[in-house]
């Protein structure tokens, strides 16, 4: 259930020639029916993993190497960190080059969540990360959550539905928009990822950004012993639009004050998925 999933990496001169000089792979074309012209660009769409070849001095693979793991069928199972070293191994086999001294352009790394409830209610929740407010990108089917910054995106949502799962799994991942977003964490190809360091530097970021998740708690809507005080303050806690439309200064009172108010109350569902997340990363 870790961690890395989308890659993309540059391909330049020297590589794409050994690319289609290697009768292995079955490279294909566009063909312009009207034209009867072949597209000079080539492409090759295999277990999750797409190589485009623009010209003799561009192209790029990107895909899912948690997919590719798994021949194509999907990623909601376990990821371990020498699965990732294996399946890095198995791509540079099948493409007869080494993949993991490849520079990164874009990388998406993230962790699936056992949950004992359906995610809908923790995600349902999602107001804003670090000044963006989440939005629902309604990706058929179940719930996708999305915060955007210039450099990266962070991303949750509902893993089981996704796949019609009978189990309750929720996806949580950073998705770089840069290449800096990673290179800052010393990673700058595939095989930085196998140094223990990275890989907690990769996991760290994770628990970084989700401590600055502000989060309407599903069990604030459980608690039926509250003052008047309370039930204005609740009134607007609970709303979205409230949160998103304040300013600075209002949303940072209120802010401390929702946070008192759950600590007294034992509402914990956002420090428990932090704990989750920590129990998970040890595990794999």
């Amino acid at each position: 259930m870790l961690m890395i999933c989308g890659i993309k990496v540059k391909l330049d001169s020297r590589v794409i020639s050994q690319l289609l000089q290697n009768s292995a792979l079955e490279f294909q074309s566009i063909l312009n029916c009207s034209t009867g012209e072949v597209d000079t660009k080539k492409f090759l769409d295999e277990e999750g993993i797409f190589i485009s070849v623009k010209n003799a001095g561009y192209g790029y693979i990107k895909g899912s190497l948690h997919k590719y793991k798994n021949k194509g069928h999907h990623n909601h199972d376990d990821f371990s960190w020498p699965e990732v070293s294996e399946t890095n191994q198995r791509l540079s086999d099948r493409l007869m080059v080494d993949v993991r001294k490849l520079p990164l352009i874009n990388l998406e790394w993230g962790l699936n969540i056992p949950m004992d409830a359906d995610p809908n209610m923790l995600l349902s929740g999602l107001v804003r990360h670090n000044g963006s407010p989440f939005k629902n990108m309604y990706v058929f089917p179940g719930k996708h959550y999305v915060a955007n910054h210039r450099d990266y995106e962070v991303k949750i949502y509902n893993k089981s539905a996704q796949y019609r799962l009978s189990s309750h799994l929720l996806r949580y991942e950073l998705s770089s928009k840069k290449a800096r977003f990673f290179n800052r964490l010393g990673i700058g190809c595939l095989g930085d990822l196998e140094k223990n360091d990275n890989q907690s530097q990769l996991f760290h970021s994770l628990l970084s950004e989700w401590d600055n998740i502000l989060l309407i708690d599903p069990l604030i809507y459980t608690n039926a012993e509250n003052s008047r005080k309370d039930e204005i303050r609740l009134a607007n806690w609970k709303n979205p639009s409230f949160w998103n439309k304040s300013n600075r200064r209002v949303r940072s009172y209120q802010l401390e004050q929702y946070e008192k108010y759950l600590l007294q109350h034992h509402m914990r569902t956002k420090e428990k998925f932090g704990e989750l997340l920590r129990r998970k990363f040890i595990q794999l």
